[in-house]
């Protein structure tokens, strides 16, 4: 896997793409939690000398994505329920000002394409397709970003759901998780059609904290495969599987 180097810092090209890939890998559970990072073969893995592994290493652990573990070796983070409040309570707070903001700059442009997302949504989900839900979640989601009409706030969402990524497979575990889901989209659409600051703003933190309450019931119940010691300290979360 040869690296195209994209979008990086022009001091630390190879090391920012090195990063960003493998920060993705993580976020998307291609590299699972517990897993072992070795310079030596990711540096073989994407044909880069082990320097820039080593950078992006640095930068992932500082992140929070990666520790050390006892025996001084780099791993993959395990997903706590402390991760996950920490998260969505971040989420909470950005995805109701971005939809309050929406409730009042929508057009009906925007209405279309959030009823015909959630439509899709709808269809996917008695599918049981996660994936295709996942996309047009993730759109109807987008759109209302874009409403919003703020771009500052769109890219601090962006980056808050590129974590929100290890705790979707956690989450939708659980029969019949998408249907609820779509329950919540459909308040969210109700308000901003009204164009009611005030509710929709309600109704998605709502949403996201119906969310964490799924997510923290398959993390502390032991469903979602993921260690936790029942300590979230920093060491706790480094354990081995």
């Amino acid at each position: 896997m040869r690296l195209l180097l994209e979008d990086c810092d022009g001091s630390q090209p190879v090391a920012c793409e090195v990063f960003r890939r493998v920060r993705t890998m993580i976020l998307d559970g291609e590299i699972p939690p517990g897993s072992r990072l070795v310079e030596r073969r990711l540096a073989e893995q994407f044909y880069v000398s082990r320097t820039p592994v080593r950078e992006a290493l640095k930068r992932l652990e500082s992140e929070g994505l990666v520790c050390r573990s006892r025996d001084g070796g780099l791993t993959v983070t395990e997903v706590s329920p402390a991760d996950a409040i920490e998260i969505f309570t971040i989420r909470e707070v950005l995805e109701g000002l971005a939809t309050g903001q929406a409730a009042v700059s929508r057009t009906e442009s925007d209405l279309e394409a959030l009823t015909a997302a959630l439509c899709h949504m709808d269809s996917s989900a008695l599918m049981g397709d996660e994936e295709e839900w996942g996309k047009w979640n993730l759109a109807f989601h987008e759109r209302i970003y874009m409403a919003a009409n703020s771009p500052r706030l769109t890219r601090l969402l962006s980056d808050v759901r590129a974590y929100l990524r290890r705790f979707t497979r956690v989450g939708f575990q659980k029969p019949g998780r998408m249907l609820d889901s779509n329950r919540g989209h459909e308040e969210i659409l109700l308000h901003l059609s009204e164009g009611d600051a005030v509710e929709a703003e309600a109704a998605a933190r709502r949403h996201t904290r119906r969310s964490l309450e799924t997510i923290l019931s398959a993390l502390e119940g032991g469903d979602a495969h993921i260690a936790h010691t029942g300590d979230d300290s920093h060491e706790s979360r480094c354990v081995l599987n």
